[in-house]
């Protein structure tokens, strides 16, 4: 009883972080004052720019400065992963992580997820409904980078989101970093044969020799018949019949490795990648799975069947009414679609119907 509670109140009280940063619906705030407030708002990496050796290890932290009202708030970082990467703070769970900061107050993280071989970070977290807002300034997160090679790698935020507890957007002012790994230059490798050239005469006349102050004849050469110099056949190419490329490939999941983050790598819209494998839990793959990897069809946003075990929510569906359909309670449907606020779904959002 105790745990069902737990859950429930888990589900209720991040209602602001589901309809602010999972389904990204923002709305600006109408209240001046407030705006005014917020315009001072920076997020920056501190320290901004360093320099690392090759081996070396450096703590980055993500600085929110000079906010008011913070609920919630995610980050997405690209850096390059062939100069840094990212280091396990928690070496207790199977996927890489970064160290949670404390602005907004974790008390829930709803994403914590690093990608260290196309280098990215996403990061997303909110404060309880019992949680007073934050105000002032702190740290979002906290990644630790290892340098893995000379050159130089940026730290990118590709999409920041900040909200206050009524879920009002909180504009703000982003200030990208730099990690540089040695002097920053990439080596280029110049090939080399251990040979030594040996320069040529550029005169094609013989120089006579003196042997005993004699000069020495000259031999006249020979003159050769070249013949006919055959005419060359010009062959017609054969007709080839080109090879397709296979339309599907295979991949074995390996530690740290999701859906998400498959389906960005291989260029491959999630859902496509969900259905040809028929996976109901986009949030749930296995180390050691093999997935077929299709090749893209069209250009997103795509619409492709869905798997048996899903279903497209209609004008005038409830979480209630779509549970006693398939004979589930409200709660198995909303853990299994990671739906916080069991109240909230849309016209035409995907719902995963549980295996029994």
């Amino acid at each position: 009883m105790y745990l069902h509670l737990r859950r429930m109140f888990i589900i209720v009280s991040v209602v602001v972080l589901a309809a602010v940063l999972i389904k990204g619906t923002f709305q600006q705030d109408s209240d001046a004052s407030v705006v005014v407030a917020q315009s001072g708002t920076i997020v920056r990496s501190e320290p901004q720019n360093v320099q690392i050796s090759v081996n070396q290890e450096v703590t980055v932290q993500i600085l929110i400065e000079d906010i008011a009202n913070l609920f919630g708030g995610s980050v997405q970082i690209d850096f390059d992963p062939s100069v840094i990467q990212v280091v396990d703070s928690d070496s207790s769970k199977d996927d890489i992580q970064i160290k949670p900061g404390n602005y907004p107050i974790p008390s829930f993280v709803a994403l914590n997820l690093v990608d260290n071989v196309n280098g990215f970070i996403d990061y997303a977290a909110s404060q309880l409904g019992g949680d007073e807002p934050s105000n002032g300034s702190g740290v979002i997160l906290e990644v630790t980078f290892k340098g893995i090679a000379n050159g130089s790698s940026e730290i990118n935020f590709v999409d920041i989101k900040l909200s206050t507890n009524e879920a009002k957007y909180i504009p703000y002012t982003a200030q990208n970093g730099r990690i540089t790994v040695g002097d920053g230059s990439v080596p280029v490798e110049t090939p080399s044969t251990g040979e030594t050239a040996t320069p040529i005469s550029s005169s094609s006349t013989p120089v006579p020799t003196m042997e005993g102050g004699t000069p020495a004849p000259t031999t006249q050469p020979t003159a050769t018949s070249i013949g006919t110099i055959p005419t060359a056949t010009i062959v017609p190419p054969t007709n080839i019949t080109p090879v397709p490329a296979p339309s599907v490939r295979h991949y074995v999941v390996q530690l740290g490795d999701t859906l998400f983050s498959l389906s960005r790598r291989f260029g491959v819209n999630l859902y496509e990648l969900a259905t040809v494998n028929n996976i109901y839990n986009i949030h749930l793959i296995y180390i050691g799975q093999e997935l077929i990897v299709p090749q893209p069809s069209c250009v997103p946003p795509c619409t492709y069947p869905l798997p048996t075990g899903q279903y497209v929510v209609k004008r005038g569906d409830t979480l209630f009414s779509i549970s006693r359909r398939y004979g589930f309670t409200v709660e198995q449907i909303a853990l299994h679609n990671n739906i916080l606020n069991v109240s909230l779904i849309y016209v035409g959002e995907v719902i995963h119907i549980p295996p029994r």
